[in-house]
């Protein structure tokens, strides 16, 4: 990181640190060393030519992916191994950034849709059954109230219904149907990352 500019002094604290960033799959280095940080009251934007890593370093701020290497501050705490829903949960609202860039919401929801391929309350829901699968396929022996409970549903009925909902399959009958460590799901590189989870 750098030193704080008298600039930096006026726009007030840091709310946002990346630092040292390094995110790879496989052999292929989609992020390397990317440091930078947002104060309050600043706007900032994440641009570059197809390729360049702007949804991997979104999706290593927003807890899908977790970096190899470097640290990200969040309001003075450093998130290790931030979830999806953690980030929501410590104040990442998606509908406050497209207010800060200057979108409004369906511009927001239209950008959006263009570059995940849903609206964010879906992506929200598939990341958090993505997450909440590979806590069961990384530790089987978690309970399925442990899963729902680390993966931030309200209570198990609420994973059993997202479950339900995205594969048409109650959770007990889909890990039996994709295998108990879940590697032709996953492959190995997600469930190596939340094996600590």
């Amino acid at each position: 990181m750098r030193a704080p500019s008298s600039r930096d002094a006026a726009l007030g604290e840091v709310l946002l640190a990346v630092e040292d960033v390094s995110l790879s799959f496989g052999g292929v280095r989609a992020l390397t060393g990317v440091s930078f940080d947002i104060r309050k009251g600043e706007i900032r934007a994440i641009i570059g030519p197809n390729g360049a890593g702007k949804t991997s370093m979104l999706n290593v701020i927003n807890g899908f992916y977790q970096p190899q290497a470097g640290r990200i501050t969040f309001k003075g705490q450093v998130r290790t191994s931030m979830r999806p829903y953690a980030a929501a949960h410590g104040g990442i609202h998606a509908w406050t950034l497209a207010a800060r860039a200057g979108l409004g919401d369906r511009h927001f929801r239209r950008r959006f849709v263009q570059h995940a391929g849903m609206g964010p309350k879906h992506y929200a829901k598939v990341a958090r059954f993505a997450f909440a699968l590979s806590l069961k396929t990384a530790r089987p022996s978690r309970t399925w109230a442990e899963v729902s409970q680390r993966a931030g549903y309200f209570d198990q009925m609420h994973l059993v219904k997202d479950f339900k909902s995205l594969t048409e399959t109650p959770p007990s009958r889909l890990i039996s149907q994709i295998g108990p460590t879940g590697d032709d799901y996953f492959g190995p590189r997600l469930r190596h990352a939340e094996r600590g989870a």
